[in-house]
């Protein structure tokens, strides 16, 4: 299946665009050789023009590491309370070497997001925190985010459908 403004796109010797879709996220990678570095960097700027503003991140390197370098640039440390995900967060973040602090992996228990929140909101003030990340357990085919800042706390409740896939690899793609 072509997607859709770059199926017309003519790739430069031994240059290949893969593409996979895994909810939520649409995979695009264009892969070739050194010696075609600069015509693939040309034909990056179409790939992101029809991404517009969907684009999560690009380069090399994984989203674990920039948001380890990200965090360490700011001096924030980052608890981490983890249900659905099962502690994959934190081994991503930790093997990207992120300045993680106190995290714990807890049995699904429903909640609200209200719940969510305030219980991030008082995990990031007891263990002295810069940032605190909550992701609640699966239920009724939805899961809570909560992050706790020094600006405050941010909550939302997303629809996760798990009918295609198993609750193992649905974990995942969530930690990814």
């Amino acid at each position: 299946m072509a997607v859709v403004g770059l199926d017309t796109l003519q790739l430069p010797p031994g240059v290949t665009m893969g593409y996979r879709s895994s909810m939520p996220i649409i995979e695009l990678k264009l892969t070739g050789p050194a010696s075609e570095e600069q015509a693939m960097e040309k034909l990056w700027l179409d790939v992101k023009r029809v991404a517009g503003q969907s684009v999560i991140f690009e380069g090399t390197e994984g989203l674990p590491a920039q948001i380890s370098r990200e965090l360490q640039s700011r001096q924030f440390s980052l608890t981490l309370s983890e249900q659905f995900t099962g502690g994959l967060l934190a081994l991503q973040l930790s093997r990207a070497g992120a300045p993680l602090l106190a995290c714990e992996v807890v049995p699904s228990q429903e909640e609200t997001l209200a719940q969510t929140a305030h219980w991030i909101t008082e995990r990031r003030a007891n263990h002295f925190a810069g940032l605190a990340l909550a992701v609640s357990g699966l239920e009724d085919e939805h899961l809570n985010f909560a992050l706790a800042t020094p600006d405050g706390t941010f909550a939302l409740r997303v629809h996760f459908s798990a009918t295609r896939y198993s609750l193992a690899i649905l974990a995942r793609k969530c930690a990814q």
